[in-house]
């Protein structure tokens, strides 16, 4: 406890966390203009994020290390990402990392403003929130087809294996982040990556009324400097990916977009679309105000 009690009052600590290939990094990096310190060893840009993926080396490792152990070793799918064909990933194991989370975080404890961004953590929430629980979380999700069609590419071995795997680990993470985020809204930022790219003076804006009491801020510059729309080209709404998603991902989808701080407003654009997918899911409201910039 003595710890979680300095990390409580004298520290202002910020979790990034979202699907793999959901635009985390880009959120990450906005949050270093903003002074948020995110480690001293980041895990290094390649060819599929160039610009850098803003993981602290430390925590990275830790959690994979966590997640292999967790998941069934006989169970189809990627431990790595704690994510098996049967979802066989054990929670109650994480107690016996508690100690060296502890250890981890002392390493950090004389930091002011700091953080860390790992897709991972997505699945090891309750486990964080209970040693650091003044943390603050910034949750960001991407459209399933885009983000199935990027792991793909970035993971074929296992992503190729069966179609609809990049689909069932979206919806496997995005889960664990709204159960998350429905029981700590006060802490908790959820945004549409799609949304940001679009429209990206909104991050600024909505993390400056979450975190009122916190000197968050920044600049178009900033902004500019760090934005590459490039990197989130998104598919057709005619493409067979989006025209046939199944039913079940939609509405997880509709669940984010109802619940976001920043949504993307997608079911609104495809109200306009001759196949209007929304008029499926029971008890969905379209909000459109997210593109206001008054």
């Amino acid at each position: 406890m003595r710890l979680e009690r300095e990390i409580s009052q004298n520290a202002r600590v910020f979790v990034v966390t979202g699907m793999h290939r959901s635009g985390t990094s880009l959120v990450a990096s906005f949050l270093e203009e903003m002074g948020v310190r995110l480690g001293d060893r980041l895990y290094p840009g390649d060819r599929f994020n160039p610009r850098g993926y803003y993981e602290d080396l430390d925590f990275l490792t830790f959690q994979r290390r966590i997640l292999i152990a967790s998941c069934h070793s006989q169970d189809g799918g990627w431990p790595d990402w704690g994510w098996t064909e049967n979802e066989t990933l054990d929670k109650s194991k994480f107690v016996a990392y508690r100690e060296a989370a502890r250890q981890l975080l002392e390493t950090r404890k004389s930091l002011q403003l700091w953080g860390w961004k790992d897709p991972r953590t997505a699945l090891m929430l309750e486990f964080w929130d209970e040693l650091c629980p003044d943390a603050n979380y910034i949750f960001v999700y991407r459209y399933p087809w885009d983000v199935s069609k990027s792991v793909s590419r970035t993971n074929p071995y296992i992503f190729n294996e069966a179609s609809d795997f990049g689909l069932r680990v979206w919806d496997y993470y995005n889960r664990h982040i709204l159960e998350f985020y429905k029981n700590h809204r006060d802490r908790c930022l959820l945004v549409s990556c799609n949304a940001i790219v679009r429209h990206p003076e909104l991050f600024d804006r909505r993390v400056g009324e979450k975190f009122n009491s916190i000197n968050l801020s920044i600049d178009a510059a900033a902004i500019s400097r760090r934005l590459s729309r490039e990197l989130f080209k998104s598919l057709d709404w005619d493409s067979p990916e989006v025209c046939q998603l199944p039913l079940r991902y939609w509405k997880r989808l509709a669940e984010l977009e109802d619940n976001a701080d920043i949504p993307m407003g997608v079911f609104d654009i495809l109200s306009q679309q001759p196949y209007r997918v929304c008029r499926e899911i029971p008890g969905f409201t379209p909000r459109i105000s997210c593109f206001s910039t008054s």
